[in-house]
């Protein structure tokens, strides 16, 4: 069903409408959600960890760093120009046909910037929810550029007060629609430069002391003289912006040469310094595409937070086929599995129920349905080589792949699998890194479904740790134990035998396992006050398993395991 074509979310394409959007505010902004809290904490991702020995699981605990003291990353979604399939206002049982781009990827990210060439882009709802439901901040775009932006600027900058009224109408914006801050992009020649110069730190002010955690992020474009010249480095032609606000968009076009001087003129900041990547490769270090981790990695070496422009490149470039769909997953895993070890992951850090829709499938378009996510970018389960650059991809499925992206039932699942191991033995396959704060009652949930005829099953671990740093390892059995072990190094919980949580859940997902014969396991058991810190899984009996369906929630007390 098409929701009505004026249910949509727009931009501000002339000055003159700026007043008219704060007058008559659309009705969707009561819709927005607020940011969720993160953890304080992250995970340094490495090369080889969707699998642990089960003795060295915690291993990642003591790489476990404060969230402040290490380089962040921005996405900046430029796809087609924005405003397409995303822009409508979906409810209940409303989906959009077709295929449009989707991130998912959340945990690796800190700051979504989406973007359009319009003047004043507002993030549609879509994308302000998907991202605050992880944690992540949302940025607006004001973009000027060429002659037309050239006319605006003397109409914002001509005076003062002209400058300080639009400053409050981006605040007034930012505050109505429920994001998070700006990406100010002036590319044109702005004359009136004293006035620029004030606007971006009166514009920080402003909507800092809304929300203390709100962003203004300059792009390196206009120099403090005026002039229209990208530097591809922070110097002294552009610093005078980066000192007033929270940071600086870097131009794509830097060298190692101009990345190391940049890292010495940041003078503390490194971090309020990201470092353009463009995933098209236009005049980019490596070129982009599927070579964009060559331009990562000699970021994270000058110890610079990163901006990712265009990511949806594996998708608009794809050719468009029958299996349009599931080629962009593949690819689309192929992508973010390569930049894998140049981000941090965020933790979980409340309950969550997911089934892993991604807010796209081979028919249905609707990111208000996507879901958590693993906390890993996965790999691709099948890729045809050729469509890219076959040595790089090569370079990057080359190395253990035990969590891959799959579909199942024509919908988006994960794949666990041991084939791809060297050593035989059981391995325990990171799935979640948390930091949730249980106490009391807790219910763990989980859909399988078996690949080979050897009738897999997987059993469930998860770390957690009390109030006085000990830690203990919870163990929920896949086959039922007449004496599990409860003590304060381990405890083993059977699956639940209360018949009204099963059918609760039985109700939630009753497709998936009436129709498409999915094994559902459900657990219930009791913790002093303490946090989850991982969730990982180990296959018995066969190779591989799909998973389909995940959930950590809060029970209310009956049928209890104690601890």
């Amino acid at each position: 069903m098409m929701p009505n074509i004026f249910a949509q979310c727009h931009p501000i394409s002339r000055l003159e409408d700026l007043e008219e959007v704060l007058q008559n505010q659309p009705s969707w902004v009561d819709r927005v959600e607020i940011l969720t809290p993160r953890s304080s904490i992250v995970v340094p991702n490495t090369i080889s960890d969707c699998h642990s020995d089960p003795g060295n699981f915690l291993s990642r605990r003591a790489q476990r760093v404060d969230s402040r003291c290490v380089p962040k990353t921005l996405i900046c979604h430029d796809y087609k120009g924005g405003y397409l399939a995303d822009k409508y206002l979906h409810f209940p049982g409303e989906e959009i046909i077709g295929n449009g781009y989707t991130f998912y990827n959340w945990s690796q990210v800190d700051i979504f910037v989406y973007f359009s060439h319009h003047f004043i882009t507002i993030p549609p709802l879509s994308w302000i929810n998907a991202a605050h439901k992880n944690g992540v901040k949302v940025l607006g775009t004001l973009i000027t550029e060429f002659d037309p932006g050239t006319e605006i600027c003397q109409k914002i900058f001509k005076n003062t007060e002209s400058m300080m009224e639009f400053a409050k109408s981006l605040a007034k914006v930012t505050k109505i629609f429920g994001f998070d801050g700006w990406l100010l992009n002036i590319e044109n020649k702005v004359e009136q430069i004293e006035t620029l110069k004030m606007f971006v730190p009166f514009l920080s002010n402003l909507i800092h002391e809304d929300n203390p955690g709100n962003l203004v992020i300059w792009y390196d474009s206009v120099t403090i003289h005026g002039d229209l010249n990208w530097q591809n480095e922070l110097n002294d032609h552009n610093r005078y912006f980066f000192d007033s606000c929270d940071g600086i968009f870097l131009n794509y076009t830097w060298t190692e040469e101009t990345l190391m001087k940049t890292s010495k003129n940041a003078k503390g900041r490194h971090f309020d310094v990201f470092v353009g990547v463009d995933v098209f490769g236009r005049n980019m270090y490596g070129g982009g595409k599927m070579n964009t981790y060559k331009a990562l990695k000699i970021v994270k070496q000058n110890n610079l937070s990163l901006a990712i422009f265009a990511p949806g490149w594996t998708h608009e470039t794809l050719e468009k086929t029958e299996n349009f769909f599931e080629d962009f997953l593949q690819r689309d895993s192929l992508f973010w599995r390569s930049l894998w070890p140049y981000f941090y992951s965020h933790p979980i850090s409340n309950y969550f129920t997911t089934n892993f829709c991604i807010g796209l499938d081979k028919i249905h378009y609707n990111l208000f349905n996507q879901q958590q996510q693993l906390s890993h970018c996965l790999y691709p389960a099948d890729w045809k080589p050729g469509d890219d650059n076959e040595q790089t991809i090569k370079t990057i499925i080359g190395r253990c792949r035990c969590l891959q992206s799959t579909l199942v039932d024509s919908k988006n699942a994960c794949l666990i699998t041991k084939k791809n191991i060297e050593r035989v033995g059981d391995y325990v396959h990171n799935l979640f890194i948390c930091d949730i704060e249980v106490e009391n009652n807790v219910v763990v949930f989980y859909l399988t479904k078996s690949v080979d005829e050897n009738m897999a099953s997987l059993s469930i671990n998860l770390w957690v740790s009390g109030c006085n740093g000990s830690t203990r390892k919870i163990l929920l059995l896949d086959k039922r134990k007449d004496e599990p072990i409860n003590n304060s190094s381990v405890l083993e919980v059977n699956q639940a035998e209360s018949p009204d949580i099963r059918e609760n859940i039985r109700n939630r997902y009753y497709k998936k396992i009436q129709e498409e014969q999915w094994s559902l396991s459900v657990y219930v058991f009791n913790l002093p006050l303490c946090n989850i810190l991982e969730i990982g899984g180990i296959i018995n009996n066969g190779m591989s398993i799909y998973l389909g369906a995940f959930g950590v929630e809060n029970a209310d007390g009956s049928y209890l395991v104690s601890a």
